[in-house]
């Protein structure tokens, strides 16, 4: 009997084990990675907002150092970095053959859901995703000619 019990107990240990594991596999294939451990590489950047994962990108690429980055913000309240997009609302144009910076972000995914009988659509929020987005310094863009 004590036998057959620990016999259960290794099954049973192992059974859980194997589940864990798969389970984590399979919640990383939905969020889109091959594998968990692929998941745990980037778990420092699933935990970051997009200024925390900017702001580490252009320090690392060793475009700006942290505290740089901390005073263009404090002085601007914004990064010294925009999308070409961000540039024209700001008023500015990227110079001609200027290369961006290519940076992984999330991106918001919205669902509309039309409602009954109405004409009306529901935005419900969704998941976030990792895009690229293309990103120009300061020093890459000039004040538009009005």
């Amino acid at each position: 009997m004590k036998l057959i019990k620990a016999i259960k107990n290794y099954i049973n240990k192992k059974m859980l084990i194997w589940f864990k594991k798969e389970n984590k596999n399979f919640i990383a294939k939905m969020a889109g990675y091959k594998n968990y451990k692929d998941m745990q590489k980037m778990k420092g950047l699933i935990n970051m907002t997009n200024l925390e994962i900017i702001s580490k990108e252009l320090v690392e690429k060793g475009l700006y150092t942290e505290n740089e980055l901390e005073m263009k913000y404090l002085e601007n309240g914004q990064l010294p970095v925009a999308t070409y997009q961000e540039w024209q609302k700001r008023g500015y144009q990227v110079k001609r053959g200027e290369k961006s910076i290519v940076i992984f972000i999330w991106k918001h995914k919205d669902k509309k859901i039309k409602k009954e009988n109405t004409d009306e659509e529901e935005i419900i929020p969704e998941k976030f995703i990792k895009v690229k987005a293309f990103f120009f310094t300061e020093i890459q863009v000039q004040e538009k000619n009005k």
